[in-house]
């Protein structure tokens, strides 16, 4: 248990009158302004303030659920709780008459640098006050309960006073512990009876925590520093009874647990035979998808066969490409060389047209000389027999080359 809440106090009631003993005994030390570091749920602090020395209280945990729950249940003006590590003690320093840490630094992995903080906060005249299991109620608690997570620190007599001493001048340790005893009450009308204490053992065990106290200057003493304190939680037989009332809850508990745990055999006995029936049709639905497998890779053979039939139709594509690129070269080239013999027909038209002009000229002046010279006739005649043969001629070479352009 490490928080004490309604909870856990309605399942074991003597935790919160042992809890309350640390405090009652803590308040004999404290005075001024009081700080509690790790003050969980805020019990205590109704305790600390109801002291006529005690001008204020603050409590601080790291939790924000537990600082909300102390502000509900004992909040008060003169009552103050907020939200803080012990590593990080929202306050400055020596600020504080009285600093109270019960049952917090075993919970932490570095006790040192707590210590160091609340040296930091305390004033130099001021007074440290505190409880810590000990080492051996924590061996024999993990040997009766199991492991505790929460506790990180172990702590004997000799480690604890070498912790207080590097930062305190004085230091005083003593011990409490919860245990059995038979109690002989003289004086009924009584409200505060003396105790007589007989012990089986000269020394006890200490299996509880131990108390201490710390400061720099001389720790003040108490009329009460040397009587051992009883504080009564409650009677053997009424803790009996409640905790058979508790074995009667759990056992009801357990049966309506029982009930349920039936129910659910029931619904998960319904859920396995839905489970086999889907586990049948997975398996159907296996042997289907390996059939569609099966087709699928014959598929991918059929594709990887037609793969390599595109392959070889592109290496076809690219050879045939490769001889049109060829033959568009020779076409350029024909068609350079038609480009040539163009040039060359229409030169030989241009000359054609010449002589054509020339043959003209040549024709008016034959019919001239026919006027004036009869006798030259015959040769005219021959002449101009001549003359039609190179005219056919021509004729020829144009329709030879014209046919050489088509």
């Amino acid at each position: 248990m490490e928080r004490l809440d309604k909870k856990e106090i309605n399942l074991n009631p003597i935790l919160l009158p042992e809890h309350q003993h640390r405090y009652l005994w803590a308040s004999n030390y404290c005075y001024g302004n009081v700080l509690d570091v790790g003050c969980g749920t805020g019990y205590g602090s109704k305790i600390v303030s109801k002291i006529g020395r005690v001008k204020s209280y603050t409590g601080i945990d790291y939790s924000k659920k537990t600082i909300l729950q102390a502000h509900q249940h004992y909040g008060a003006q003169e009552r103050i709780f907020k939200v803080g590590s012990a590593y990080k003690i929202p306050f400055s320093s020596n600020n504080f008459d009285t600093v109270i840490c019960i049952e917090t630094l075993e919970h932490l992995n570095n006790p040192d640098a707590a210590l160091k903080e609340i040296w930091r906060t305390l004033k130099k005249d001021g007074i440290f006050i505190g409880t810590i299991p000990t080492k051996e109620f924590d061996i024999k608690s993990r040997n009766v309960y199991g492991p505790n997570p929460h506790h990180k620190t172990q702590f004997s007599e000799k480690i604890l006073q070498r912790l207080l001493s590097k930062y305190f001048r004085f230091s005083k340790i003593s011990n409490s512990s919860l245990e059995i005893f038979s109690y002989i009450r003289n004086d009924l009308d009584s409200k505060n009876p003396n105790v007589l204490g007989h012990f089986k053992n000269s020394k006890l065990e200490p299996l509880g925590s131990y108390l201490f106290l710390a400061s720099n200057l001389n720790i003040p003493k108490q009329s009460q520093d040397k009587i051992n304190h009883a504080y009564h939680a409650i009677s053997l037989v009424e803790y009996d009874e409640l905790i058979r009332k508790s074995i009667k809850s759990q056992a009801k508990l357990i049966n309506s647990r029982d009930n349920t745990i039936n129910s659910q055999a029931k619904r998960i006995d319904e859920r396995d035979k839905t489970v086999n029936s889907q586990a049948k049709r997975i398996d159907e639905k296996d042997k289907t998808v390996k059939s569609q497998a099966k087709r699928i890779d014959e598929r991918d053979k059929t594709v990887n066969s037609q793969a390599k039939r595109i392959d070889e139709k592109d290496k076809t594509v690219k050879s045939q490409a490769k001889r049109i690129d060829e033959k568009d070269k020779t076409v350029k080239s024909q068609a350079k060389r038609i480009d040539e013999k163009d040039k060359t027909v229409k030169s030989q038209a241009k000359l054609i047209d010449e002589k054509d002009k020339t043959l003209k000229s040549q024709a008016k002046r034959i019919d001239e000389r026919d006027k004036t010279v009869k006798s030259q006739a015959k040769l005219i005649d021959e002449r101009d027999s001549y003359i039609r043969e190179l005219e056919k001629k021509f004729n020829e070479i144009i329709k030879s080359s014209q046919a050489n352009l088509k």
